[in-house]
């Protein structure tokens, strides 16, 4: 599967603020869960959300909750 312009762009934000490239794909998969439970969640739910599946040590930015929202709709 190819990635789109907002999957790389996500991925290399999230590289840049300490997530390794392996994980990537499973912390995207995480944020995209939290959407799909709610779409409307906001950067200190999602970073909660994370924090719980334990994820302690990241937490989003507006910048990078913008790419995966941005990424999160251009998938459903």
């Amino acid at each position: 599967m190819q990635q789109t312009d907002i999957e790389k762009i996500l991925v290399q934000e999230l590289e840049k603020k300490g997530i390794e490239l392996g994980m990537a794909p499973r912390f995207i998969k995480d944020i995209i869960n939290a959407f799909l439970e709610d779409p409307h969640l906001s950067i200190s739910q999602i970073n909660d959300y994370l924090h719980n599946l334990g994820w302690i040590s990241f937490n989003l930015d507006y910048r990078t909750y913008e790419l995966a929202r941005a990424y999160f709709e251009g998938e459903v």
